[in-house]
């Protein structure tokens, strides 16, 4: 099905974000890892994305969405729910 939606996130015709979502949920629940970095979760002291596949290439399958930087979605985790206990 995501093979089948995709183009349609990439060419504007849905969400990209409410597609990277739902690829994100599925593939880390099949594989452990994400692809666009929709899921976070407090480490260190700081929200940080989920293990991402091949991450030094996220910001670019992220824009193909039209979406935001992974730092950028870090920084509005950080201002949505605050600041992370130091484990």
């Amino acid at each position: 099905m995501m093979t089948e939606i995709e183009p349609l996130a990439r060419a504007g015709e849905m969400n990209g974000e409410q597609f990277a979502n739902l690829y994100d949920d599925v593939a880390e629940g099949e594989t452990g890892l994400q692809r666009y970095g929709t899921n976070f979760n407090c480490r260190d002291g700081r929200w940080q994305p989920n293990p991402i596949e091949a991450p030094e290439s996220v910001n670019e399958r992220r824009a193909a969405l039209r979406m935001d930087t992974i730092e950028a979605a870090a920084a509005i985790m950080q201002q949505m729910y605050g600041a992370c206990p130091n484990n």
